[in-house]
């Protein structure tokens, strides 16, 4: 059994100043993100990973749960995923 872990940590930058790619609508839009990721082998076939993201954007462009509730500018996520090659 071959028991390895990573850890990975990334980030990015997006400058939309007109709000042509992603259509929002106040101006000079820069949205940015880091991720960190912790990736688990229990076996040689199965990959587990933990992510969790935070995406930034100088105006509410993130549109919230529900239709009555105001967009912000903060969107968290975490994920819980698992890969298995056969």
């Amino acid at each position: 059994m071959n028991r390895e872990s990573d850890i990975a940590l990334r980030g990015e930058v997006y400058y939309d100043p007109q709000g042509f790619t992603t259509g929002v609508t106040f101006r000079k839009a820069t949205f940015k993100e880091i991720t960190a990721t912790y990736e688990y082998r229990p076996w040689s076939h199965l990959i587990l990973m933990l992510e969790g993201r935070e995406d930034f954007a100088n105006g509410d462009a993130f549109i919230s749960s529900g239709s009555s509730l105001p967009a912000k500018s903060l969107q968290p996520t975490l994920l819980l995923g698992a890969v298995a090659a056969f």
